[in-house]
C-alpha cells in the first residue's frame, strides 16, 4: 500500500529482469528492486515457513546464494507465493452461467486438455492472453500494461469489477475477492509443491485481509489459481 500511495495508486509490477543485466524475467513474483528495501525490510517475509524448500528459496536471495553475503533485490524470486501484479477477478473472468469444477478430470501435464477446459471456462480474450503468455512470456514494458481485458492492481480497481452502481457493498465484495498475493497452490496439483500438505494456502486480497484457503474450495486455491501456475 505505501509503494502504492508513491506510484499512482499502482502495486509493483511483476518481476521484470534477473540480476543478468538486460535479461527479461519470467517470474511470479513482485518486482524486487521496486520495493527492496525501501518498503520491504526483511526479504524473509517473502518465504513461508512452512514451505519444504524455505532455506534453499531463502539463501537465494542473496548474492552467489549464500547467506553470508548481502541480499539483491534482483534475486527475489517466487518461492513460497504468487503475485502477478493483475487483478484476476474470477467473475469477470468466466463465462456467464460457468462454475469452476472442483475436480477437473484432466492431466494438468497435458497442454491440449487445459486449453480445452480453460476454453469451456474463461472468456475467449483472456484464455487467449493467457495463452500468450505461457507461450511468450511479458515484456518488462508489458508487465506494467493491463494483461488484455485484466487490469493491474491499483487501489480503488475493486471499482472497474461494479455492474450495480446503485449497490453500495459492491466495491467491498469486489475488494475482498481479488487476490494480491497466496501460497503456491501446487503447480500440476502436486502434494510436494503445496506449502501446507496437504492442501490449501493463505491468500491476502485487495481489501488487506487474510484467509486459509482448503484446495478446490475457491479462487485461488481451486482450478483458476492452478491455472495461473501453469502459465506464470
Amino acid at each position: 500500500i505505501m509503494y502504492a500511495n508513491e506510484s499512482k495508486d499502482r502495486f509493483p509490477p511483476m518481476k521484470l529482469y534477473t540480476c543478468t543485466p538486460g535479461q527479461t524475467a519470467n517470474d511470479a513474483t513482485f518486482n524486487g528492486p521496486s520495493v527492496y528495501p525501501e518498503y520491504l525490510n526483511d526479504a524473509n517475509v517473502c518465504v513461508c515457513p512452512s514451505d519444504s524448500d524455505a532455506e534453499f528459496t531463502r539463501n537465494g536471495f542473496h548474492q552467489n546464494s549464500n547467506p553470508a553475503l548481502p541480499i539483491e533485490a534482483c534475486r527475489l524470486a517466487r518461492g513460497s507465493y504468487y503475485y502477478l501484479g493483475w487483478a484476476f477477478y474470477e467473475p469477470k473472468m468466466l463465462l456467464p452461467n460457468v462454475t469452476v469444477p472442483k475436480n477437473p478430470g484432466i492431466d494438468l501435464g497435458d497442454e491440449g486438455q487445459v486449453v480445452s477446459l480453460a476454453t469451456s471456462l474463461y472468456e475467449s480474450e483472456i484464455v487467449l492472453e493467457l495463452f500468450d503468455m505461457y507461450s511468450n512470456g511479458r515484456s518488462p514494458e508489458a508487465k506494467d500494461q493491463d494483461f488484455g481485458s485484466i487490469p493491474r492492481l491499483s487501489n480503488g480497481i475493486e471499482r472497474f469489477f461494479i455492474t450495480d452502481i446503485n449497490n453500495p457493498a459492491a466495491s467491498a465484495a469486489a475488494s475482498s475477492s481479488i487476490p494480491v498475493i497466496w501460497d503456491e497452490i501446487g503447480v500440476y496439483g502436486g502434494a510436494t509443491t503445496f506449502n501446507h500438505v496437504p492442501g490449501g494456502g493463505n491468500c491476502v486480497y485487495m481489501d488487506g485481509h487474510a484467509e486459509w484457503l482448503p484446495l478446490h474450495s475457491k479462487y485461488p486455491a481451486n482450478f483458476t489459481g492452478i491455472l495461473m501456475s501453469l502459465v506464470f
